[in-house]
């Protein structure tokens, strides 16, 4: 996400890895929430102080997210 990070930006960042299902950035009163489903039950959801917080918090989701679907393609996993 090179540059300055916008709430529109990030949304378009989750679509970009369809993810929109799993992923959603909201403003609040603290900042920015991000909420992340890790199940069809549960969710993981963190609070971030700035635009620039939150981006950073969806790409670490999204690199980690990828990386471990790229994983289940190999005979080891």
């Amino acid at each position: 996400m090179g540059k300055k990070a916008t709430i529109d930006g990030i949304r378009e960042f989750i679509e970009m890895y369809e993810m929109q299902d799993a992923l959603t950035v909201l403003k609040c009163a603290n900042g920015y929430q991000v909420s992340h489903a890790t199940s069809k039950n549960d969710y993981n959801v963190y609070v971030c102080t700035n635009i620039t917080a939150a981006a950073e918090c969806v790409n670490d989701i999204i690199s980690v997210s990828y990386t471990h679907l790229r994983a289940h393609e190999t005979p080891e996993h």
